[in-house]
């Protein structure tokens, strides 16, 4: 105290000083730190953000290409989409003919079914039919998926591709549920 007597302050003007740093150090310690620290969280905050807005802008078009191949129909399904699901009853005179139909509709290159004699003698609402078909893989394909999706089809029973220079053909037995 002795040395600030010399400097010619008084004993007021000292503790006006002294609340006057305390306050200071209050005004710093509670205001401006937290807001700093804050500051910093929210610029850590905008740095993420602009991280993947970033990413964002990068996968967009890769985003809108698959967005696009899932809203367009494949080639397949077009192929399905054309051909009517309603063929009508099927009985024993008319089965072999809607077969040929709809490898018609398909677009096989030929196409022959026979019912199968032995089918015939059995008392069920099942009819064997032996077919022959010629064309590319991806049309069969579509005939199949064709086929399992009618409703008369009962099951598939033998299914033969036979490996042709030009065109691939295939040998089929197929039960159908007759009316």
């Amino acid at each position: 105290m002795s040395r600030l007597s010399q400097v010619g302050l008084s004993k007021r003007a000292i503790v006006f000083i002294i609340i006057c740093l305390v306050l200071l150090g209050l005004i710093v310690v509670l205001g401006i730190l937290p807001n700093k620290m804050e500051k910093a969280g929210l610029e850590s905050e905008a740095a993420l953000l602009e991280a993947r807005l970033e990413e964002q802008r990068i996968l967009y078009p890769l985003y809108a290409g698959i967005r696009d191949r899932l809203d367009h129909k494949s080639e397949m399904e077009t192929i399905l989409d054309k051909m009517d699901q309603d063929f009508g009853p099927v009985h024993i005179d008319n089965a072999s003919e809607m077969l040929s139909f709809m490898a018609g509709q398909v677009g096989m290159d030929k196409y022959s079914f026979s019912p199968v004699p032995e089918s015939l003698t059995r008392n069920s609402d099942q009819l064997l039919l032996e077919g022959q078909l010629s064309g590319e893989y991806e049309i069969f394909r579509a005939f199949l998926l064709k086929l399992t999706a009618w409703e008369n089809f009962s099951r598939l029973e033998l299914l033969e591709v036979q490996s042709r220079e030009q065109v691939p053909g295939y040998n089929i037995l197929v039960w159908m549920t007759i009316s």
